[in-house]
């Protein structure tokens, strides 16, 4: 697939977002009257429904529904997971806020959900009521839950004592699977279980929303533009789609989302760029596009928030950033590539983005939440039985993003193999900040070799003042400047300017002005330039520095590879193991006078430490410059 060129101009709270929230558009009592009349009577969809025996029966015959019976059949003889009040409170005393072995809750929560979409799916497959006891027993357990609440979003334990209920990521998507497998069982499950279903959601979520939408103690979510505004917005108006009985009831549900979530789709990039990092665009925009999709579906294509262009670009966002097929830098807090999953739902609003991989997608996968909005789409089923075809997404020479100022250069069209390379700018006041202005990634036929490090384990002082202590997040870890000792401070306020681009069929040049992330007096001028060179396959990044008076001053690489001295420290080398890729890393110094390499571990609990190897003077500098150059030839 060639991409048109026009596309290429947490869990836990993030951060910059709890400020963000934006105006508030009042409710329209006018509009809902509207919405309600293009509501069915009836809850729900009946294409999804059990007694859809028709395209169940084409669900059936394809190879991967044995699938999902088998791991249906493999929770027959299972108990449900255990969920004590012990496991919900350990929270409040570890330091690792999603690791499950310090906090155990998270493993049957999550259970419990698949558990029911994995019944709810089988027994529509089969519809033969071998796996309705299961599936009710689930049902009960989740209904007699305290709270939806996760303990890392209740830390007051509030919502645990019953004193006051919100709504955050967890009960948002427990809510969306209940929902969905009370509108898909609808007939065959129990009169008395479908209205415990009911009475739970109202408890959970409905009456805390109403009181929001008038007001009431209302999150910063409800407005926002980071991924909850998508995922609990999106995830209440699904799940009342499902199963409230009052069209009128339902429609302030989406009138409510009509207002909601284009404040989401604005909180990226004007140029399509997600501020949050990929593994969030994956989590937020697909939860955006789900619940887009199910307002489409359920209005008969009348209430549409995917029509502004900003959605457009900010799908198309995904595909610029990659450096090669499905390969995404891991910036920010986002560490992921891109999924073909929220591709295929993507490519059902913009078809000219389908791709074969995507198509190939697993009809099945994303449980209730995905095929729901998946699988009853005209031709859906026959997608699924067509022949796999060669993956056909093909990438440009270049992504340039001018606004988020990210650069993505590639060896050649289509951008498979090879060394690719990318660089970011922008500012350090975004939702899941870094401070890695100036930050890059260096990709070798399919490997990141060098750069950003990625995401670091959740703590509980990760969205607090004290988040930029952890030197993955704060900009020591991150392969940028360290002038007069000085790492870059956090803020909007601090950014990078865009000095210079020339880009060619040849080469691709990127100046990027990086004195303004410091907090530095006495700092005259600090450069990155980015020269990526398609004939000899290299990228260099050469650091210029200037001070009034001398001051210390290093410069990094990172990576998580094993790193080999050459005959001196003018020449390094990454050496991947698995697959076997080597990266030759040149060094060229000017000015400045003595210096050195120095190496060592950057900490990173919990997870990989990223090897830091800084070229460092040995004496305070008055001006300087500093050039890794990587490439592939010996």
């Amino acid at each position: 697939m060639s991409l048109p060129r026009v596309a290429f101009l947490s869990f836990a709270i993030p951060l910059a977002a709890v400020s963000a929230e934006r105006a508030s558009p009042p409710c329209r009592p006018e509009r809902i009257a509207t919405i309600a009349g293009w509501l069915a009577d009836d809850p729900g969809d009946p294409a999804s429904r059990i007694t859809n025996r028709t395209t169940w029966a084409e669900l059936a015959a394809l190879p991967q529904a044995e699938v999902c019976i088998r791991r249906a059949e493999g929770l027959l003889a299972k108990p449900v997971p255990e969920m004590t009040d012990d496991m919900y409170l350990k929270w409040y005393v570890t330091d690792y806020v999603k690791d499950a072995s310090a906090v155990p809750y998270y493993v049957p929560f999550w259970a419990r959900r698949n558990a029911i979409a994995s019944l709810t799916i089988a027994e529509c497959l089969e519809n033969r009521g071998r796996f309705l006891p299961k599936l009710v027993e689930y049902i009960r357990a989740v209904c007699a839950m305290r709270t939806w609440v996760q303990p890392s979003h209740d830390p007051k334990h509030r919502n645990f004592d019953g004193t006051v209920r919100i709504i955050d990521l967890g009960s948002a998507e427990m809510a969306v699977t209940l929902a969905l497998c009370c509108d898909w069982m609808r007939g065959v499950l129990p009169e008395p279980v479908a209205a415990e279903m009911r009475a739970a959601l109202d408890e959970q979520i409905f009456v805390r929303y109403r009181l929001f939408e008038r007001g009431v103690m209302r999150p910063w979510w409800f407005f926002g533009d980071a991924n909850w505004t998508a995922v609990c917005n999106g995830g209440v108006v699904r799940a009342a789609l499902a199963v409230l009985p009052d069209r009128f009831d339902r429609a302030a549900f989406a009138e409510a989302a009509e207002r909601t979530l284009p404040c989401y789709v604005n909180g990226f990039y004007s140029d399509g760029v997600c501020r949050e990092g990929m593994d969030y665009w994956n989590y937020g925009f697909g939860n955006f596009l789900r619940a887009a999709l199910a307002l489409r579906r359920m209005t008969g294509g009348r209430l549409d928030v995917l029509s502004d262009s900003q959605c457009e670009r900010n799908f198309a966002g995904a595909f610029g950033g990659m450096l090669e097929p499905w390969i995404a830098p891991h910036f920010a807090d986002g560490g992921a590539n891109p999924s073909p999953r929220v591709i295929a739902l993507g490519s059902q609003v913009w078809p000219r983005y389908r791709t074969a991989r995507a198509d190939a997608e697993d009809i099945f996968a994303g449980g209730l939440v995905d095929m729901s909005v998946r699988a009853f789409e005209p031709g859906a089923v026959a997608r699924a039985r067509a022949p796999q075809r060669e993956d056909d997404l093909r990438l440009p020479l270049r992504s340039w993003f001018p606004v988020a100022q990210v650069l993505v250069s590639r060896p050649s069209e289509g951008g498979r193999g090879g060394l690719s390379a990318t660089m970011k700018g922008g500012t350090n006041g975004e939702s899941h900040n870094h401070n890695d202005i100036g930050s890059y990634v260096v990709v070798l036929d399919g490997v990141e070799m060098a750069g950003d490090p990625g995401g670091a384990q959740y703590t509980k002082a990760t969205f607090t003042a004290r988040r930029y202590e952890n030197p993955i997040i704060g900009s020591f870890g991150h392969p940028v400047p360290l002038p007069g000792g000085k790492v870059q401070s956090p803020g909007e306020n601090y950014s990078g300017r865009v000095a210079e681009t020339r880009f060619s069929a040849k080469e691709d040049v990127y100046v990027l002005d990086l004195a303004g992330a410091y907090a530095l007096p006495g700092m005259a001028a600090l450069t990155r330039t980015m020269t990526y060179r398609r004939d000899v396959q290299s990228v260099s990044f050469r650091d210029e520095v200037r001070f009034t008076a001398p001051m210390t001053f290093e410069t990094p690489i990172t990576t998580f590879h094993a790193v080999e001295r050459g005959a001196d420290d003018t020449e390094w080398f990454i050496v991947s193991e698995r697959p076997a890729r080597r990266l030759r890393v040149k060094i060229t110094v000017d000015g400045g006078g003595r210096w050195r390499v120095k190496r060592e571990k950057v900490p990173n609990p919990k997870r990989r430490e990223p090897t830091r190897l800084a070229v460092e003077f040995d004496n305070p500098i008055c001006e300087a410059s500093v050039t890794f150059e990587f490439g592939v030839n010996d």
